[in-house]
């Protein structure tokens, strides 16, 4: 639904990461609303294992998303390649992810969408939660509506 690019502010020149919304999903209301809400949700939350949305505007009537640059690799393509980890680095890297969700969770913030491809693997060790794209705000409660990638999802909800 989006493309992420490498980018320089121009500004200040740091590295950034824009994420523009693809084609005709820049049009559907419903994926205008989802940056809305994923801009909202991260921009604050202020935690060292989750990005940093540093502004959200729109160009040509597309939104876009200016976040830090993250320099590392997906868990996802990590399990891929079947890397090696240590256990003491798994359990780093799940208790980065759990200590995310926890700050999210107490700003009132469900991500709705833990998986690996959601999950950087930065080059100095650390783990960055990413795509708060279907969060939710407020009601913490069990009943709301199910959402996210399948095979991920908890079937308690």
């Amino acid at each position: 639904m989006a493309d992420v690019y490498k980018a320089i502010d121009p500004h200040i020149g740091r590295t950034v990461a824009i994420k523009v919304i693809k084609g005709y999903f820049s049009e559907d209301l419903e994926y205008q609303e989802r940056f809305r809400r994923e801009a909202k949700a991260v921009g604050n939350l202020q935690h060292p294992n989750i990005i940093v949305v540093y502004e959200m505007g729109w160009e040509n009537g597309s939104p876009y998303l200016v976040m830090e640059y993250l320099n590392g690799i997906p868990l996802d393509k990590v399990i891929a390649q079947r890397q090696a980890l240590a256990i003491v680095h798994k359990l780093g890297i799940v208790i980065e992810v759990l200590n995310a969700l926890h700050c999210a969770h107490q700003h009132r913030i469900v991500h709705r969408d833990v998986k690996p491809a959601n999950v950087m693997l930065l080059r100095d060790g650390h783990v960055k939660l990413l795509d708060f794209g279907i969060a939710r705000e407020g009601d913490m409660s069990l009943t709301s509506t199910q959402v996210g990638t399948m095979w991920y999802m908890s079937g308690a909800v």
